[in-house]
């Protein structure tokens, strides 16, 4: 059961990836944020279930098992964070998307043509219709604010995690790149 456990981390991300996969999958338009939180939840829930089970079967020490629910849980955000960012790259990345509009272009495609297929201006507005439509920001009078405090918290709880493990960071210049 100890070697097990040292593994709990694995099979629970392992569990919540396969259903965002099923989730992503099953949805067929803009679910990804949603298919990442249910993964996320659903491998979380199964990390709980074994870290629970093995702490009421646990006779060790009351710290090496509090110890040891700490990593697994560490090892479990780590796993997320890299699969969330790995996911959010294909989606966001400015080179990523210009590499695939070149691969769907077999002919090639001008300087020009980029430029048409992917201007700031219409991928500003892309972005805000989405999160529009998925209700974190409301668009009322012509002005765009905070409509569901949830992203934000969830950025801010990144910036939170950044600056413990990477020190201060700057919140007001947000990262090139990110979402």
């Amino acid at each position: 059961m100890e070697h097990a456990r040292a593994f709990a981390s694995v099979f629970a991300f392992a569990a919540g990836a396969f259903l965002q996969v099923l989730s992503c999958r099953s949805q067929k338009g803009d679910g990804l944020l949603r298919s990442v939180f249910t993964g996320f939840g659903t491998g979380a829930f199964v990390l709980f279930l074994f870290e629970t089970g093995y702490i009421c079967r646990s006779s060790g020490a009351v710290i090496d098992t509090f110890g040891r629910l700490a990593a697994n849980a560490i090892i479990y955000l780590a796993f997320w964070n890299t699969y969330f960012h790995f996911l959010n790259m294909g989606e966001t990345a400015r080179r990523i998307r210009i590499l695939r509009e070149l691969y769907s272009a077999p002919g090639g495609l001008t300087l020009d043509e980029i430029i048409s297929r992917y201007n700031a201006e219409e991928i500003i507005g892309r972005r805000l219709s989405r999160l529009v439509s998925s209700g974190q920001i409301a668009l009322k009078n012509g002005k765009y604010y905070i409509g569901s405090p949830f992203m934000l918290f969830a950025a801010n709880g990144i910036m939170l995690l950044k600056t413990i493990l990477f020190g201060k960071i700057d919140i007001d210049k947000p990262e090139k790149g990110g979402i």
